[in-house]
């Protein structure tokens, strides 16, 4: 892919954004936003920071491109792979035009690879969203069921175990101090808690919980 760096340099300017400001919005160093405005690396720039880019600088994310010409061999499934990676980093909705300039494609060919992706993505539970001219991998809108959900994630706590936030919550409501105003890292944490049926609807522990820690007598 080939950004304009000027125009990018002078958009910055404008906007009174320093080389700081605009890679702390980005995510990376204040050096790195310097190279991207030099043009020294933008093949390490994955879609998701591109996007973040332009809403950093409040421009359609089109223009940040240079005019370069595309390759359009036949479609094949490293495409296919190519789209999706893309999209999947990339988390939200963008423009069909962004997505085959970044990849250097024609929008045939960007368009025949979506087909593709799409047929794709349904055995895995998710789907291509399109929408005026933009594209997104989302979850596909049948939810899984709340009892495989469960069990799903529990089974993950019992493997990879919780995370001294998930830990810290759970104690307090085994200490029978029921949670109301969480910060952000407390509502990840409860989100994953109850998504594993730890924690019942009314924010207590569940029966099994209870009594493997000892705490209540075993569930009839």
């Amino acid at each position: 892919m080939i950004l304009d760096g000027e125009h990018i340099r002078q958009r910055r300017i404008e906007l009174r954004l320093s080389h700081r400001a605009v890679a702390a919005h980005l995510g990376v160093s204040p050096a790195a936003v310097r190279c991207i405005e030099d043009g020294r690396n933008h093949n390490d720039l994955s879609l998701a920071t591109i996007v973040r880019l332009a809403d950093t600088l409040a421009v359609g994310i089109t223009t940040l491109f240079r005019p370069a010409t595309p390759t359009d061999p036949p479609t094949d499934d490293t495409d296919v792979a190519t789209l999706g990676s893309a999209l999947h980093a990339a988390g939200t909705l963008t423009p069909t035009a962004a997505i085959a300039q970044a990849l250097g494609w024609t929008i045939d060919r960007t368009n025949q690879a979506a087909d593709r992706l799409a047929n794709t993505l349904t055995p895995a539970g998710l789907r291509l969203h399109r929408l005026n001219g933009q594209l997104a991998i989302e979850r596909a809108t049948e939810p899984i069921d709340p009892t495989q959900l469960k069990a799903v994630v529990r089974a993950h706590l019992l493997r990879a175990g919780m995370n001294l936030t998930e830990a810290r919550l759970l104690r307090r409501i085994a200490d029978g101090r029921r949670v109301k105003e969480l910060s952000n890292p407390d509502a990840v944490a409860y989100g994953t808690l109850t998504n594993a049926g730890l924690v019942d609807a009314d924010g207590a522990l569940a029966d099994d919980v209870a009594y493997s820690l000892a705490l209540d007598s075993r569930p009839s």
